[in-house]
């Protein structure tokens, strides 16, 4: 069973996993299996389908997205679930094409920050372009064009340099919430030399091989730190968000 789907899902109906086994008649104990990957019993997991709103596939990890008649997708969300599974390392290799300046300024604006900042490698500080900014500013459908943009390996400098920016917002916006480095190192869910170039400051990305944070590593911090992918990449919370 994908246990980071199953935390994603409980955090949705806003009670823990240990809460669900006793929903669903099992011992608390159960969660340590299925944190190492185990499967319930069919009847189990019925139960817990019916209790999280899910199907049983999505449970197991074998549906991208919870394709359940209750839930409403935007149109990229279908896209990206029929698509072929991510390489190892969380990435797809069918780009789409290359992003011109006026798709820039869009991405930014949603960002919240220069545009010039997400193509210039050498600025690895990121500062918010406003500080006092309403939830309304902004479409919020462009999470699933972010989400989109980080699930690719980049296919040149430039989208590299993107791409380690947008993960230095990610960070800083944690940051800002109290998931600070420590907090971030601390759930081992993201490669250290990742983390290592992304919080040193180094410029340098071609030297140390770096790359930014992956399709799975954004999951992760989704679902470890409770906030949301809209709040990770603007900085504004939605009713969802844990802090």
């Amino acid at each position: 069973m994908d246990y980071l789907r199953l935390e994603e899902l409980c955090r949705e109906k806003n009670i823990s996993t240990s809460k669900l086994a006793e929903i669903v008649g099992v011992s608390k104990g159960n969660t340590s299996t299925w944190k190492k990957g185990g499967n319930p019993s069919l009847e189990v997991l019925c139960k817990m389908a019916e209790a999280l709103d899910c199907t049983i596939d999505y449970l197991l990890g074998n549906e991208k997205i919870n394709l359940m008649p209750s839930k409403k997708y935007n149109a990229l969300m279908v896209l990206e679930a029929s698509q072929a599974d991510y390489l190892s390392n969380g990435c797809r290799t069918d780009r789409p094409d290359s992003i011109d300046l006026d798709e820039y300024s869009v991405i930014a604006k949603y960002l919240n920050c220069d545009p010039k900042f997400l193509i210039n490698g050498s600025n690895t500080t990121y500062v918010p372009a406003l500080k006092d900014r309403a939830a309304d500013s902004f479409d919020k459908d462009m999470v699933f064009d972010i989400i989109n943009l980080m699930s690719y390996l980049p296919g040149n400098d430039e989208e590299r340099v993107m791409q380690l920016q947008i993960s230095r917002i990610v960070l800083h916006n944690l940051a800002v919430c109290g998931f600070d480095e420590a907090a971030v190192r601390s759930y081992n869910a993201i490669a250290s030399k990742t983390l290592d170039f992304l919080y040193s400051g180094e410029v340098d990305y071609k030297k140390h091989h770096a790359y930014g944070l992956r399709f799975n590593d954004l999951r992760s911090l989704n679902v470890k730190t409770g906030m949301s992918y809209q709040y990770m990449f603007t900085g504004i919370k939605n009713d969802r968000d844990k802090n």
